[in-house]
């Protein structure tokens, strides 16, 4: 099952190699190569071992300590999964059951070849008797159900204007490869994926018994519809301001400023007959589609929608499309091969069923401590923000009051808790292929997040499960969530001292905090709503300071690429709660230590284990493919400019390491 375009915009921050260290005492000099000096290359001085002790994986595209966690916890997950049917206690529980067949079902090779692409073939009659426009949005609305995200995606999302409310959301889509760029570009990268993209479009025409020339020549209309789909959909860095995605408006309204999609009848068959809010993220993208699609031949349609069922699906098919599958997935990220098939399952559980394989990994690997220590950190780093706020000396009286508002609403979640999703019109059994039980998953997720349009907002839902080794600020809750997976070395031990925990989970909560105010997060009050609360004067003191953030990220060359660099303007909130958060979690623990006894570890003193357990956690590798495609759709800087982007605007940091200190107007600064 694949998925692309999330429409919860606005509120996120996404056997290994064994993670110890030297003498118990939690921090990993052998990762450390003290051939770099900190001043010159922090990154490597902190983590150049580690990267020639752990090469990236054939599967993987980037290898970090992210990953290698992700991947620890998914060993644990497919070991509890296996030893199911051996517990009784937690085998009667029907959810545990279906987990157990889903992945059994993946794992049947001999099912799936048997079964091939049967399942899809419903669909594919009714593509087949399209006649007309009206005919077209009333499949879209079927293939939506399941998460077939053809020309654009509807669900449901945060009301930024009235708090506490879901309403629906409508936002560009419709392509299978994971940026517009891919169908923009010309270099030689960029057409070593469009030929590989086409090989499987040609695969899958084959498969519907189309020939040769047929097959080619409906991969290549699909490809032209994909390339136009991308000319009108909006760069990544056009979701960074709010302003642009904000365009509120009642259902019947939307629908009849686009005649040729019949969104009435599109709702209607999502079981949304009755007039509801709707915000339009964009809505040029629209306006395009709905004159575009006037003038497409019905054919070409019929092959675009043919590509995108079995796209969506292909991890899920025979063999025959999941090899080709895999091709384009490898030149995408240079892997060397796919995922064993066992990883994709524990993948796509996570992802549809991740509360519920969350109770079960909770139930083994719940550490007792590790949440009462981490909220404690969270509050402190509360404080310091507070504090920084407060002492603030550009801030106006009136935004600094407003401020402060904001921040003592924030709410903070730490490790879990216990959320219940009714999976009892979910049908997945042994008996069903997998592809079946792919495409019931993905229909019950897909509806459990439509039906949310018009209610109230769950406050006890969380955008990730508990296993997940990540964290994330909500900006319509003006909440911040740690989930439970990512409070594991080096992020955080409870026996650890205050100095490596605090430059580990620390350094992420004081990012969490900081997206509240970072130049996406300020525009959102403390109920968050899309609301000003700063003055003309101040708002304008700040874009200054984010621009020096831009400018610095735009300097940085992509990995790999002669003259490519980073989009400063679409990374610009992460680095801001990146330098941001780092100065609250050093603060708090200098704060820490006036209370305890400082100790050397490995003879480095406490403020220089904060900054090499800081650049612990962002310990990476990745490949040229990789980093290009990152630097195309992700919101966050590369793991390395995590750290040396971050500390050269740091003076702490030059203090720690006795490194001469830079001017100080030639740093970033924001509070």
């Amino acid at each position: 099952m694949s998925k692309k375009y999330l429409i919860q915009l606005l509120s996120f921050f996404m056997l290994s190699p064994s993670i110890h260290a030297q003498n118990n005492d939690y921090l990993y000099t052998d990762w450390m190569d003290k051939h770099y000096q900190p001043a010159y290359n922090f990154f490597l001085y902190a983590n150049n071992n580690w990267i020639k002790n752990n090469p990236i994986p054939h599967d993987k595209g980037r290898w970090s300590i992210f990953d290698s966690l992700d991947e620890k916890v998914n060993h644990q997950i497919q070991s509890m999964i296996l030893n199911l049917p051996q517990d009784k206690k937690r085998f009667t529980n029907t959810i545990n059951q279906q987990i157990y067949a889903y992945y059994a079902s993946g794992m049947n090779t001999q099912q799936i070849e048997k079964t091939k692409a049967t399942p899809l073939m419903p669909l594919v009659e009714q593509v087949q008797n399209i006649q007309n426009l009206e005919d077209l949005a009333k499949l879209t609305a079927k293939l939506h159900q399941y998460g077939i995200n053809v020309f654009y995606a509807f669900s449901s999302t945060s009301d930024i204007h009235h708090e506490g409310q879901m309403i629906g959301g409508i936002v560009q889509d419709g392509l299978n490869l994971p940026h517009r760029d891919y169908y923009l570009k010309d270099d030689p990268k960029t057409l070593s994926i469009k030929a590989s993209y086409i090989k499987i479009l040609e695969t899958i025409f084959l498969d519907l018994k189309y020939s040769r020339a047929n097959a080619k020549k409906a991969a290549l209309d699909t490809w032209e519809i994909e390339k136009k789909l991308a000319g009108f959909s909006k760069p990544q860095d056009y979701f960074r301001n709010p302003k642009n995605i904000d365009h509120l408006s009642q259902s019947k309204a939307l629908s009849k400023n686009y005649q040729h999609l019949y969104l009435d009848e599109y709702f209607a068959l999502r079981g949304l007959s009755k007039d509801f809010p709707i915000n339009n993220f964009t809505p040029s993208f629209l306006s395009t589609l709905d004159d575009y699609l006037a003038g497409l031949p019905s054919n070409q349609i019929k092959n675009y929608l043919l590509a995108h069922i079995y796209f969506t699906f292909a991890d899920n098919l025979h063999q025959s499309i999941r090899n080709e599958f895999c091709q384009v997935k490898m030149i995408l990220s240079d892997i060397e091969t796919c995922p064993l098939r066992w990883k994709q399952i524990i993948t796509e559980l996570n992802t549809y069923m991740g509360y519920a394989v969350g109770d079960i990994y909770l139930e083994h690997y719940y550490r007792a401590g590790a949440i009462e220590k981490t909220t404690s950190i969270v509050e402190h780093i509360k404080q310091q923000m507070e504090a920084q706020l407060s002492a603030s000396q550009w801030l106006s009286p009136h935004t600094k009051k407003f401020a402060l508002l904001k921040l003592r609403k924030m709410r903070s979640r730490v490790g879990f808790n216990h959320f219940d999703i009714d999976y009892s019109t979910l049908e997945i059994s042994q008996s069903k292929s997998y592809l079946e039980n792919a495409l019931a998953l993905s229909q019950f997720e897909t509806q459990r997040k439509l039906v949310k349009i018009g209610q109230a907002k769950n406050e006890n839902e969380w955008d990730m499960p508990p296993q997940s080794i990540n964290a994330y600020y909500d900006v319509s809750k003006n909440q911040i969530n740690i989930p439970y997976g990512i409070l594991q070395a080096p992020f955080f031990d409870v026996n650890a001292t205050d100095a490596i925990n605090y430059g580990g989970i620390g350094a992420v909560i004081g990012h969490e905090i900081s997206h509240g105010f970072d130049d996406q997060g300020a525009q959102f009050n403390e109920v968050g709503l899309f609301k000003k609360w700063w003055t003309q004067q101040d708002w304008e003191n700040y874009q200054t300071r984010v621009q020096c953030i831009v400018k610095q990220y735009s300097q940085y060359p992509v990995q790999g690429t002669q003259n490519i660099h980073l989009n400063g303007k679409m990374v610009s909130g992460e680095a801001i709660a990146d330098l941001v958060g780092i100065h609250l979690a050093y603060e708090a623990f200098i704060k820490s230590q006036a209370k305890a006894q400082s100790s050397l570890l490995n003879d480095f003193k406490p403020s220089q284990q904060f900054f090499i357990n800081y650049g612990h956690i962002w310990a990476s590798h990745i490949r040229d493919a990789e980093a290009l495609k990152r630097s195309r759709m992700d919101f966050h800087p590369p793991m390395n400019m995590r750290v040396n982007g971050t500390l050269r605007n740091v003076l702490p940091f030059f203090e720690a390491f006795d490194i001469p200190k830079p001017q100080e107007d030639s740093l970033c600064q924001f509070f």
